[in-house]
C-alpha cells in the first residue's frame, strides 16, 4: 500500500489535532464525528476521535499519543503521567495496558454506530497513539488499515492479545499486515 505525500500530510495533521480536545483545527474537508469522551472511553489517559472527510466519506479513527508538556514547567503541569505509565508498561513488558482496552472499546462502539461504515475507518496515530492504532486494526476486524508515525511495533504483543481477548491462538500472529503502515520520521 502506498500513500501520496498530500495524504501523509493530511493524516499527520489529523494526528496533531488529536492533542487538542475535540479536534482543534482539522484539515480542510474533515469534520469531527465523535470522541472517546462522548462515548465513555476516555479513562486512564486514553483519548480518541472519529473524523470524517465530508468529500470522500473516508473516516479517520485517531488515537492520541503520549502527552508531554512543553518547556520546563510544562513538563510538570501538562504531562499526562498515565501516558508515561502506559509507555513504560509497553516498553518493559508488552503487557495489555488500560489504554488498549479503551481504544478497542472505542473502536467497537464506533463499529456498532448507526450510519458508520467501518470498512472506511482508517486507524491513525503517533507514538503511543500509533501503537494503539495498530492494535485496534489487528483486534477489531473490518477496518481500512492503520497509518502511524513513529510507533513501536506490535508483533511481540500479539500472543498476549490473543490470550487476553480470548481468540484462537495464532489468529493475530498469522495475519498478513499489509494494511498497516508505520512511517518513521527521522
Amino acid at each position: 500500500m502506498t500513500l501520496e505525500l498530500e495524504k501523509v500530510k493530511e493524516y499527520a495533521s489529523l494526528m496533531k489535532e488529536s492533542y487538542s480536545n475535540n479536534g482543534g483545527n482539522l484539515p480542510e474537508g474533515w469534520a469531527l464525528v465523535t470522541t472517546s469522551d462522548e462515548l465513555g472511553f476516555s479513562q486512564n489517559g486514553y483519548y480518541g476521535m472519529l473524523c470524517k472527510n465530508e468529500a470522500t466519506g473516508e473516516l479517520g479513527l485517531i488515537h492520541r499519543g503520549t502527552e508531554v508538556g512543553n518547556g520546563f514547567l510544562g513538563i510538570i503541569t501538562n504531562t499526562d503521567f498515565r501516558d508515561i505509565g502506559s509507555d513504560i508498561e509497553l516498553g518493559l513488558s508488552n503487557s495489555i495496558s488500560n489504554q488498549i482496552e479503551m481504544a478497542k472499546g472505542f473502536a467497537e462502539a464506533i463499529k456498532n454506530m448507526e450510519g458508520i461504515d467501518y470498512s472506511k475507518v482508517k486507524n491513525l496515530g503517533h507514538s503511543l497513539g500509533g501503537y494503539l492504532s495498530d492494535i485496534v486494526e489487528v483486534t477489531v476486524s473490518g477496518g481500512a488499515g492503520s497509518f502511524t508515525i513513529n510507533a513501536p511495533g506490535v508483533k511481540n504483543i500479539l500472543p498476549k492479545l490473543e490470550e487476553y481477548f480470548g481468540v484462537e491462538e495464532g489468529t493475530y500472529a498469522n495475519q498478513d499486515f499489509d494494511n498497516i503502515i508505520n512511517f518513521d520520521a527521522a
